[in-house]
């Protein structure tokens, strides 16, 4: 938690002063993110275990970029180190977090729950909901040019919300809906 509130304060200065900060911070949060489940997964569950240590290694490696990056003074530098950290971070997942001698892992092994992703995509749209009403509540004007934009975009997620209650509903079988 510590390192998202260092990671938030330090992106307004991250091609500046802060650079360090941003990148330090960005790195020890996948890093350590990913630390956390390799030590918590059961020795059990060995296709998962590898599969974090895979991630693990990709991660590692791209937060030396992230690292270095944030260290170099010249902006044009910073940004082509955090570029190649980038490409290394969405290259991991597309190679399937291939690492020499033991290969890549399986699809079938990474283990997304779609509970979970739908979550994460619920909070999305509030927080976008909430930053539009926030925007939009200081400049309502009186010819309502603001206030229909807000209005679209809760029709917007009220369809996005009740469509997701509806296949979730299906899922589990609820004759409900």
């Amino acid at each position: 938690m510590f390192a998202g509130l260092v990671l938030s304060t330090s992106i307004p200065q991250a091609f500046g002063a802060r650079g360090v900060w941003f990148a330090s911070a960005y790195a020890a949060m996948q890093v350590g993110h990913t630390l956390f489940w390799l030590l918590s997964v059961p020795r059990g569950r060995a296709a998962v275990r590898w599969n974090a240590i895979r991630i693990l290694i990709w991660l590692g490696v791209s937060a030396v970029f992230w690292v270095w990056g944030g260290m170099a003074q010249n902006v044009d530098r910073r940004l082509v180190l955090w570029a190649v950290a980038l490409v290394i971070e969405y290259a991991g997942p597309m190679a399937r977090f291939w690492i020499p001698r033991y290969g890549a892992s399986a699809v079938e092994d990474w283990y997304v729950e779609g509970g979970n992703m739908a979550e994460r995509c619920a909070a999305f749209i509030i927080i976008a909901l909430g930053g539009s009403l926030s925007r939009c509540a200081p400049r309502l004007r009186s010819d309502g040019e603001c206030e229909r934009a807000c209005v679209k975009r809760r029709s917007i997620v009220a369809r996005t919300s009740s469509a997701d209650s509806l296949s979730t509903a299906r899922r589990i079988g609820d004759d409900a809906w």
